[in-house]
């Protein structure tokens, strides 16, 4: 359980009314994250490129397709995550590599999914938004406070 400078705890709850974006949002657990966060009132914008073998369907979000937005895009667009996360109060970073085979055959564009994405996508997100929001990297389980990440 996390909490919020408050001391309040963190629940689904919090989220509602709160813009909410999710990177990798059309892959398993990000697609069911999705459909928690609608449940409970959040205002969601999913990301995804939707790449060949990462798991990503657009039928994962099927009973809740009419209420997120879902912006197919990379993650490695400057421009297009700039856009994106303005104005979101949190966000959910999922989006990674998930294919071992691929990241064998390629191992510099695992290097850029897995490590040199996150760390430019925080940076920007820290630079870009006023608001308190978080972090979160699947495969790490990294949390990062705004105020904490700026420091």
């Amino acid at each position: 359980m996390r909490f919020d400078g408050k001391g309040e705890k963190n629940t689904m709850k919090n989220f509602k009314g709160k813009e909410v974006l999710i990177t990798g949002g059309l892959g398993f657990i990000g697609s069911n994250l999705s459909i928690e966060l609608v449940k409970h009132g959040a205002h969601v914008t999913i990301v995804d490129n939707m790449l060949p073998r990462q798991g990503s369907n657009l039928f994962n979000i099927k009973e809740i397709e009419d209420k997120v937005r879902v912006n197919i895009s990379d993650i490695r667009s400057q421009l297009s995550m700039n856009h994106l996360v303005k104005g979101k109060d949190y966000i959910f970073h999922l989006a990674g590599q998930v294919n071992h085979v691929d990241s064998m055959r390629n191992p510099l564009q695992d290097l850029e999914l897995t490590a040199l994405v996150p760390l430019h996508f925080l940076r920007h997100y820290v630079t870009i938004t006023e608001r308190k929001g978080y972090f979160c990297r699947h495969q790490r389980r990294v949390w990062c406070e705004r105020e904490a990440a700026s420091r």
